[in-house]
């Protein structure tokens, strides 16, 4: 091993079903600054279910290599990088074992993988963090993240035939928890990352995850329900989703200009092609919000039930429990309109949208009109960008 372990940056690559997400943050002296960021749209069958489709991978290929080169800000400086994993087809739990020494720990965990996930052991990496290691018990916490190795194959080599060098790879809840919570919370929080082909859910508490999900309900399925309701196409369903949204939503008779939505500069006079008279807007608000309600009502019912599951977990020791007050919305499709005050009202906790800039600057030459709405969508690429920034060293 070398004596002198030099420091490296890495890029932060969130690649989902539907959009690929690439952010460079430097570190300067005490400072974090996004100097970079990408974004490109990924067609409809390229990845599914978090899965990169063998057929497609070419393309694919082609459109990872593209996103390097249509950048906001500066240009990229490295292909190294830190790379998400998809919840929907990861796991995290925590488990507890017996008491034993830390460098036994890991030969007991892989033995309490079987029992506690649904793989088999062969078939699968696994990586663990110790919670805790109180004296007084006879067991240890200790929270377990568990990928299957074909879904890692499969984004590997997508990657390195688009030229990146991945150097770790994690899964998607534990960047999202890295950029808008940081290292502890002293009470359980809910997390919800939105995006177009399904929901996370995430139980975050103390300094570590402990329970996390996936709903089915994400954008598509929106867009999918207002297409059929309105009878139009689904590319004009999506912009009235993104423009409209709920703002038909009048939680507890409160009105909509009293609604804080993050309106600035995303809506001007809405009309729907079948809708040309002005005065029929307000009929067309209606069917758009009539149109979200059932699909955002089982999501709603889905949270409701992980929420109580956890309630049920045993306690775990040094990390604090109790009832949960608090959800962060994030992802690309949190920023539909009214969609927080719709999950408070449905859920009776307090839902709000993550500040995914909280713990980074942004730098000049990055413009966006409504900050931090607009980067809600890359929060789990901005927590990737945080490990790559904070990197010290290459092991060898």
């Amino acid at each position: 091993m070398p004596l002198f372990l030099p420091k490296i940056e890495a890029i932060g690559i969130d690649l989902s079903d539907r959009s690929i997400k690439i952010a460079q943050i430097k570190k300067k002296r005490n400072k974090l600054i996004l100097r970079a960021i990408s974004e490109k749209e990924i067609p409809f069958g390229y990845v599914n279910d978090g899965i990169i489709n063998k057929d497609k991978e070419n393309e694919l290929v082609e459109i990872i290599k593209s996103a390097f080169l249509e950048f906001k800000g500066s240009k990229f400086t490295t292909k190294k990088a830190v790379c998400a994993l998809p919840e929907e087809n990861s796991f995290i739990k925590v488990i507890q074992v017996p008491k034993i020494k830390e460098e036994e720990l890991e030969e007991a965990v892989k033995w309490q993988i079987e029992p506690n996930f649904p793989v088999r052991l062969k078939d699968v990496f696994f990586d663990y963090k110790l919670i805790n290691t109180n004296e007084k018990s006879n067991e240890m916490s200790v929270c377990v993240a568990v990928v299957p190795k074909d879904v890692v194959f499969s984004y590997l080599s997508a990657f390195e035939r688009a030229g990146i060098e991945p150097i770790a790879f994690e899964i998607e809840s534990m960047s999202v928890v890295r950029a808008i919570i940081g290292d502890y919370s002293s009470f359980p929080i809910v997390i919800l990352d939105m995006g177009k082909c399904g929901t996370g859910f995430t139980v975050f508490s103390g300094n570590t995850i402990l329970f996390t999900s996936h709903i089915e309900t994400g954008g598509q399925i929106l867009t999918s329900a207002i297409a059929k309701n309105l009878k139009i196409k689904e590319e004009e369903a999506e912009v009235l989703k993104r423009k409209i949204g709920l703002r038909a939503f009048q939680p507890r008779g409160m009105t909509l200009s009293k609604l804080k939505f993050p309106i600035t500069n995303l809506i001007g006079e809405i009309k729907s092609p079948k809708e040309e008279k002005k005065d029929e807007t307000p009929a067309l608000f209606e069917k758009v919000f009539s149109a979200m309600i059932p699909p955002l009502t089982d999501a709603a019912e889905q949270i409701k039930k992980y929420i109580r599951y956890f309630s049920d977990l045993k306690e775990i020791k040094d990390i604090p429990t109790g009832e949960v007050k608090k959800i962060i919305i994030c992802g690309g499709e949190s920023r539909v309109i009214g969609l927080s005050e719709f999950f408070t009202e449905s859920l009776k906790i307090q839902v709000e949208p993550a500040n995914p800039l909280s713990k980074i600057e942004v730098a000049k030459n990055i413009s966006s009109s409504a900050f931090p709405y607009h980067f809600l969508s890359f929060t789990c690429a901005i927590g990737l960008a945080i490990r790559g920034a904070n990197i010290e060293y290459v092991e060898f």
